[in-house]
């Protein structure tokens, strides 16, 4: 099913590019209000890509359905009616040019076409649809969207090459089941309490609409999965019902390298639900029967120690910071502090420190009117030279225009949002 979807939305997008958005930005809105309801499957994708598409090859104009019955999802009125809905907001929007709140009140109007359900559905994500509709391009949380999987436990996105941006953009978002967000390379941001996920970080949430989303370096490679409700289920897992959580975490590079090389979709269907049965163990503090007491023992100890380093590195980002020091204070000989923040953080440790300092840098910057100067004295940088070279090599910008480029998009969000 996954190959006859990626074969079709390969023919929309080859035959027209305007088309092949227009269906991204119109499955992105069907499937945030259909997790109201129930889960978005694999045989709905290709339904919608079908409409689409005969749409395309017969010119026809899609908006021209709102007059006909029973044109798609024949075994489903919930899911028909609903796509009826989103094809008439659709059409307020781009037709008519509404805006969004003019386009709900629209279809409020239309009771006795549409179920008061879904019309209650709509008027409470009018945000989201909002955002969701401002989506300009074919790419997931910006970024250049290198490979996508889905099934009928999960979606998966792999963004690299993804380039600093001035403008937030919105991110995937459900109701039920539950996401990760993992930055394995660079920066990010969201617009929802300007929240920042650094290098080698990884945010659960559930239930809670991040917002927009915002490269802040040069480079990221990032990586969404989300996990579906009836897969929680199978597993009996009974999660909260809003989550927002942010740990120290890093994905496999070998599943990595896998999913990006591997062509044959079993095999890779396989690996993923590993990965992500394996990431429900982990975050629910779930142990295999198989490890032996030993190294339980000595991997919490590892654990416990990289905690409590990182603590100390979060405590001291003022000070000047020195590795002699660290292995004085924890007991631990140089190459095992450099294992150990190899193992945890897939760096050593002058790197680990030098990067939450310029992370902490460009918080500061984003948040207060302290000048460079004054940031370089109050986070101990040796000099303003050397704090500047390192920031514009991870960040691709100077201090200053990383502050002025960046800081208008967030006076910008912070406006709209009060509005």
């Amino acid at each position: 099913m996954k190959k006859i979807s990626f074969n079709f939305e390969n023919f929309l997008k080859d035959y027209s590019e305007r088309q092949y958005l227009k269906y991204i930005k119109f499955i992105r809105i069907y499937m945030t209000l259909l997790s109201n309801i129930e889960e978005f499957r694999g045989e709905d994708r290709i339904e919608i890509l079908s409409f689409f598409c005969k749409c395309m090859t017969e010119k026809v104009d899609i908006f021209s359905y709102l007059e006909k019955e029973n044109f798609i999802f024949h075994k489903n009125k919930v899911k028909e009616k609903l796509f009826v809905l989103v094809l008439d907001y659709f059409k307020n929007r781009e037709i008519l040019k509404m805006s969004n709140s003019t386009s709900i009140a629209d279809i409020e109007k239309k009771s006795h076409i549409y179920p008061l359900f879904l019309i209650s559905h709509l008027k409470k994500d009018s945000h989201i649809l909002k955002d969701l509709y401002q989506f300009d391009n074919g790419n997931i949380d910006t970024g250049e969207c290198k490979q996508y999987y889905s099934d009928e436990f999960y979606e998966l996105f792999i963004v690299a090459d993804g380039t600093a941006a001035e403008e937030f953009m919105p991110t995937y978002y459900m109701h039920s089941g539950i996401s990760f967000r993992f930055c394995e390379k660079g920066q990010v941001r969201f617009s929802k309490n300007n929240l920042v996920l650094n290098e080698r970080e990884m945010l659960i949430s559930r239930g809670i609409y991040l917002g927009g989303y915002q490269p802040l370096t040069k480079d990221v490679f990032y990586v969404y999965v989300h996990i579906k409700q009836n897969f929680l289920d199978t597993l009996s897992l009974d999660f909260p019902k809003f989550v927002m959580d942010k740990f120290n975490w890093s994905v496999d590079k070998t599943l990595l390298d896998t999913l990006v090389s591997c062509k044959d979709h079993k095999y890779i269907r396989l690996i993923l639900l590993r990965f992500i049965t394996d990431l429900l163990l982990k975050v629910t503090n779930l142990e295999t029967q198989t490890q032996s007491v030993p190294k339980k023992a000595s991997k919490r100890k590892q654990d416990n120690m990289a905690r409590e380093i990182k603590a100390f590195i979060e405590e001291n980002l003022e000070n000047r910071i020195l590795i002699s020091e660290i292995q004085e204070m924890f007991g631990i000989n140089k190459n095992n502090l450099i294992k150990l923040f190899n193992e945890k953080f897939n760096m050593g440790p002058s790197k680990y420190v030098l990067n939450r300092k310029l992370e902490a840098a460009a918080r500061l910057l984003l948040e207060t009117n302290l000048s460079v100067s004054q940031i370089v004295d109050k986070l101990s940088f040796p000099t303003a030279s050397s704090f500047s070279k390192f920031f514009k090599e991870k960040y691709a910008l100077t201090p200053l225009s990383f502050r002025k480029s960046m800081g208008e998009t967030r006076v910008k969000g912070n406006i709209s949002n009060s509005l």
